[in-house]
């Protein structure tokens, strides 16, 4: 049942209680067995509302250590002599996982590698001592299959409606513990580790209050309306997995403000083009946000031949040379609100196009963090 006078969040089932701390943060979570003592489990906090440790029923106690980006790096058991794991990033996607000894030391020949679809969620693939799997993924970029390099099934998911995995492989079948998009499952705990948060799968809730707050939703513990089409790849705000919205603005003579074309609005009539599809990725919403931008005939007026033929294989247009930054040479689709911060991925009113040297002008230094 859920709290009452409270955002929504799950207090009481059957069996199960959940107790938060002031601060709307799971603290415990007690288990009735039916006339046995109950499982208690234990849940520790930073400051920043990072889960930093944990106590599972039978003692174990668990740490867990985050960078200054406040993506977690490790997890130990502290009080008992079992093996760790250590993790790599890129940005905001988990990259490695490292097996680590009981004496601390990491096993990076035993390490599990992460390629995914550039500027996604979505896995590519999974390498480990010389092996190469690939996935299949579902309709929100879930994995649901492993392959061999020649096409044999070597580990098949199996999910309920809010992302328990109940899959059942031969013991010598590769692990796989992405579960959701950006999500990762602690054996542990059952929790899934979701870059800002801790989700749990048996009440579609996460286990503590949206840190960006009502920004990213009414409902501060809720994941998504529905798993199947949402996802919430950094815990902060739910968004359809790859599916354009928003209207862009009207555009009235000159599209690219400024001395040498610096910044301008998100042109509407590209977006009524968009709107409504969904794309593999970022990078193939932007390959075709040009395409569509060299096909309209008032926008493209403003780009010599050579960036129009640019535009029309999907790529950016170059800038004025005034306007680059380094190697950075090309027009860039600048999130107004951070990804990290709530701001829609695929939201058109969420994005500007800018010249590099105009973007980095404007990014302030927290931006990313």
């Amino acid at each position: 049942m859920p709290e009452e006078g409270k955002f929504v969040r799950v207090i009481r089932d059957e069996q199960t209680t959940w107790k938060y701390d002031v601060n709307g943060r799971l603290v415990e979570k007690l288990v009735d067995k039916g006339g046995y003592r109950p499982l208690r489990w234990r849940y520790r906090w930073d400051a920043r509302s990072q889960l930093t440790g944990l106590e599972t029923p039978e003692g174990e106690r668990r740490e867990y250590k985050y960078d200054p980006f406040g993506r977690r790096i490790s997890k130990r058991c502290t009080n008992r002599d079992r093996p760790g794991t250590d993790f790599h990033w890129n940005g905001d996607q988990l990259t490695e996982e490292i097996p680590v000894g009981t004496d601390g030391t990491p096993e990076y020949e035993n390490a599990i590698r992460w390629i995914y679809e550039p500027g996604s969620f979505t896995p590519l693939a999974r390498y480990e001592k010389g092996q190469l799997h690939y996935t299949i993924t579902d309709t929100v970029g879930r994995i649901q299959e492993l392959l061999t390099e020649d096409g044999t099934i070597v580990w098949r998911g199996k999910q309920h409606l809010w992302g328990r995995e109940e899959g059942r492989n031969k013991d010598d079948a590769p692990s796989c513990r992405l579960r959701f998009p950006g999500q990762y499952e602690d054996e542990e705990s059952g929790l899934y580790y979701n870059r800002f948060r801790y989700y749990d799968c048996d009440t579609g809730q996460y286990l503590c209050a949206d840190p960006i707050g009502l920004a990213g939703g009414i409902n501060l513990y809720q994941y998504a309306p529905n798993p199947l089409t949402w996802i919430d790849p950094l815990g902060l705000a739910r968004c359809e997995a790859g599916v354009a919205s928003g209207k862009g603005s009207n555009i009235n003579g000159k599209w690219l403000k400024g001395s040498h074309g610096n910044a301008g609005l998100f042109p509407s009539s590209v977006a009524d083009k968009l709107r409504g599809r969904q794309f593999k990725s970022f990078d193939d919403f932007r390959e075709n946000f040009w395409k569509e931008v060299a096909n309209d005939t008032h926008l493209s007026r403003q780009f010599s031949p050579s960036n129009i033929s640019r535009m029309k294989g999907g790529k950016a247009p170059i800038a004025h040379n005034s306007q680059w930054n380094g190697k950075n040479r090309s027009y860039v689709l600048h999130h107004r609100i951070p990804i990290q911060h709530g701001g829609g991925v695929y939201d058109v009113d969420n994005i500007l196009i800018v010249t590099p040297r105009y973007h980095l002008d404007i990014l302030d230094r927290t931006y990313h963090f």
